[in-house]
């Protein structure tokens, strides 16, 4: 009999994580945990017990041999915080536990977009600063990235790890085109960004140079006066002229030409014309870049009787004569007004407006002068005339809103399908030979008839024969 007097085994064996176990408390963008540990005993070691729970409780309890498994895989997990710990025994039932660790996995990317109160894309604005704001969808935030460049390097990045921090102003900055966004990134490494975006800014007005052909009139002939505007960083948005007449400083004309830099247009003098008074009149230009800044020049010119002119200029001479007794001698039935002529313009362009178009011949077009001649005596010009038609929104806006008909769409004919076809054809067909039935019918019933009358005529006279 042998007898062991060696002291029993109390030692527990030794365990560690080892790589590529995760890091107590990291974020990962995965969708599984891997646990490695390293362990020895002095006598021999029997197994490891593997386990992963969440915040509802243990998920999996995996046990395998100690001396030839020490790493477990658990797989197909979703975003979430994990818990996980390996238990190990020896052959004379000694354990040893890890320590707890948490792990975080999220594959999720963060949600960001702008809010209402950012520069919208393409955007102008009168300001030496950009506005940039954002919402953000993220359990697991780490920072945003602002980002802002000029057109031709970046300008600024400035990192917030504040997530309630979604407003950013970048200020003192210098007219010209920035482009703009923001990316999110959560601790998972996990990033999504803002579309670019690109704004405009400008603080500098436009520049206007207004030039007059005249700058004394006398009545009865016209003046030309033109307004070249120019802006060059956001562009010129429209250029307005505005007469006003001697006093009290009524508008007499106005026009506007949107999305140019030049306004240009003659002002007539006369009865019935732009300029029915003597005196002295006031023309404004006015222009506006897409960024709402405004410029204003300002002339004036001179309207005299005949023999009275000035020095500024001749202008073109007229006919009329005042403080006489000869007047204009073509008698006028309706003045002659901006009014007027937007008016008898609108009706026109009702009457020829097809498919979103103004569609209208040259006669067409002398028809509407000599309306105009025969109403009011004057005898406007055919390019005047077309612009007020082209640009009737622009130019008739102060007097009543435009509606035009909407277009009309014609829907296209459908096409027939071969099958479509072959169904109406089998269908004729079956049509045409029900009606040769009804006519071999009705034939085969007359013939039928006739030889059955035949037939009893001629027993009628044998009898007859027989008597």
């Amino acid at each position: 009999i042998g007898i062991d007097f060696s002291a029993p085994d109390t030692t527990n064996p030794t365990i560690n994580f080892t790589t590529p176990t995760a890091d107590n408390g990291t974020y990962w963008s995965r969708n599984y945990v891997v646990v490695n540990v390293t362990v020895s005993d002095e006598t021999g070691l029997a197994n490891l017990t593997f386990t992963l729970s969440n915040a509802s409780g243990e998920l999996n309890r995996t046990i395998t041999d100690a001396n030839s498994l020490t790493l477990l895989n658990f797989t197909s997990l979703a975003d979430g915080t994990y818990f996980y710990n390996v238990t190990v025994n020896d052959t004379n039932n000694n354990l040893n536990s890890t320590e707890t660790r948490t792990i975080y996995l999220d594959t999720t990317r963060p949600l960001i977009d702008y809010t209402s109160d950012s520069f919208a894309n393409n955007s102008f604005h009168s300001k030496n600063y950009l506005v940039i704001n954002v919402t953000i969808t993220e359990t697991n935030f780490a920072n945003y990235t602002f980002i802002l460049s000029s057109s031709t390097a970046e300008l600024n990045r400035t990192f917030v790890t504040d997530k309630t921090k979604t407003r950013l102003n970048f200020t003192s900055l210098t007219d010209g085109t920035y482009t703009f966004n923001v990316t999110a990134t959560d601790y998972a490494g996990n990033k999504n960004y803002t579309f670019t975006r690109t704004a405009t800014l400008d603080i500098t007005a436009p520049s206007a140079s207004l030039t007059l052909s005249a700058t004394n009139i006398i009545f009865g002939s016209s003046v030309d006066v033109s307004c070249s505007a120019s802006d060059t960083t956001s562009g010129v948005n429209n250029t307005v002229i505005t007469v006003k007449g001697p006093g009290d400083d009524t508008i007499i004309r106005k026009t506007i030409r949107a999305f140019s830099g030049t306004a240009s247009g003659t002002i007539t003098s006369g009865s019935n014309k732009d300029v029915t008074s003597l005196g002295t009149y006031k023309v404004d230009c006015q222009t506006k870049d897409k960024a709402g800044n405004t410029q204003t020049s300002q002339k004036e010119f001179t309207v005299s009787a005949a023999g009275g002119g000035g020095g500024g200029g001749t202008g073109t001479t007229g006919t009329g004569i005042i403080g006489g007794t000869e007047g204009i001698s073509k008698e006028t039935k309706v003045p002659y007004t901006l009014e007027y002529l937007c008016n008898v313009t609108y009706s026109f362009v009702l009457n020829h407006y097809q498919n979103g178009q103004v569609i209208y011949t040259e006669n067409e077009l002398k028809e509407l002068q000599q309306k105009i001649l025969d109403e009011t005596g004057q005898n406007v010009n055919t390019n005047d005339l077309k612009e007020t038609i082209e640009n009737l929104d622009a130019i008739c806006s102060e007097f009543f809103e435009i509606e035009l008909p909407k277009p009309v769409i014609e829907k296209p004919t459908k096409r027939k399908t071969p099958k479509e076809l072959i169904s109406k054809l089998n269908a004729i067909w079956i049509l045409v030979a029900l009606l040769l039935i009804i006519l071999i019918a009705i034939l085969w019933y007359v013939l039928f008839k006739r030889k059955s009358k035949q037939v009893k005529t001629k027993k009628q006279r044998k009898i007859l024969n027989f008597k």
